[in-house]
């Protein structure tokens, strides 16, 4: 387990939310040469396609309603074989592909964020569910997902 970081080592960004759009935002401000971690409050990635999880609204028979290239991100296309509209276990699995491609998985904490986060003297910090008292930072950008409600900022 890893130690919660000091004030001093803390991350410039934090995004909140590891599904579509919070790894995407990951894996740009990485990209970018700016150091993000991202905190998730499930204990996996997924958003709401990660079925059977508290805050999925999706079901296991579940498909795309938009197709496949539509929906793939530009830099991570979806594999030929599938369907036009992929189901749900394939969804999942194009996310967790893409994280694995990208390594975003070394900068994602699951089961880390509660409900808010809150302005501190240094920026922002995130109160912890199960890891941490607390994750400072200077920037945050949030991604709850559709099926959640953001973080009062």
């Amino acid at each position: 387990m890893r130690a919660a970081p000091s004030a001093d080592s803390a991350p410039r960004w934090c995004v909140i939310g590891a599904g579509p759009s919070g790894l995407t935002a990951l894996k740009n401000l990485r990209a970018a040469g700016i150091d993000a971690e991202c905190l998730e409050r499930e204990e996996g990635i997924g958003g709401n396609w990660l079925f059977g999880a508290a805050t999925s609204r999706v079901f296991a028979s579940t498909r795309l309603i938009s197709s496949k290239t539509l929906t793939a991100y530009v830099d991570h296309p979806m594999p030929r074989d599938w369907p036009a509209y992929p189901d749900q276990r394939q969804c999942l699995d194009y996310l967790r592909g893409y994280a694995d491609r990208f390594g975003l998985m070394a900068h994602v904490r699951t089961g880390t964020i509660d409900e808010a986060i809150e302005r501190a003297s240094a920026g922002w910090r995130c109160p912890g569910r199960s890891r941490w008292t607390a994750w400072p930072m200077s920037r945050a950008a949030q991604a709850p997902g559709v099926s959640s409600r953001a973080s009062r900022m």
